[in-house]
């Protein structure tokens, strides 16, 4: 997508100059850095060095919590359980949430009350734009959570997001994870069945006319 692209741009801009540098290491990032056991001296650090450093922990969690022995076992792996999919990972993107959460007439009215606190002057609220600030809520609190650590600063917020965010918790959060439920469910139900149609399938011998 075109604004994927545009991230990727600015992230590959940013860390250019880092590399070249122009933008000083952080204190913050400095301390987290020449602590440990793989700590580094303040005057040793540059930029090249950072994205190992602040792995290291992730690195040797990620080693005790996903192994190869679940890929190895006799078989592979089997099939696919809803515990394998993450939920943020159906969204408007990929599915009819939106137009689903809309026509539940109970969320439909709680977000025209709720929604109508934060309509811009002179204007009238409207399904396109009740559309929009459900997918505002779904991207920033649910597709977009990112829990790792900021190297620098923090997060934007929009000006109506903590009318977003209660609106996301109150009303929307319920009924969103019951369509991914549902969603997720049926579709590896389906891959299900069509996985045990065909081992049930006759083999046919190669090379052998009927």
């Amino acid at each position: 997508m075109k604004c994927d692209v545009h991230m990727l741009h600015s992230f590959a801009k940013i860390w250019l100059q880092r590399f070249n540098g122009v933008h000083a290491i952080p204190t913050t990032i400095v301390s987290n850095c020449t602590m440990g056991p793989t700590s580094s001296t303040t005057d040793e650090l540059n930029w090249s060095c950072i994205p190992f450093l602040i792995h290291v922990n992730a690195r040797q969690q990620s080693q005790t919590l996903v192994t190869m022995s679940m890929f190895n076992s006799p078989g592979g792996v089997v099939a696919l359980t809803t515990n394998d999919v993450c939920p943020a990972g159906i969204d408007f993107h990929c599915s009819q949430v939106i137009e689903h959460l809309l026509s539940r007439p109970y969320v439909y009215s709680c977000l025209c009350e709720r929604l109508k606190h934060v309509l811009p002057p002179n204007s009238e609220i409207n399904r396109d734009w009740i559309a929009s600030k459900v997918k505002q809520c779904m991207w920033d609190y649910s597709s977009s959570v990112n829990r790792r650590r900021t190297l620098m600063g923090s997060t934007k917020q929009s000006d109506c997001a903590s009318v977003l965010k209660g609106l996301w918790d109150d009303v929307l959060s319920s009924p969103f994870d019951d369509y991914v439920n549902k969603f997720v469910k049926d579709r590896l139900h389906v891959g299900a069945s069509q996985a045990r149609t065909k081992s049930h399938e006759p083999q046919r011998s190669r090379g052998v006319e009927e």
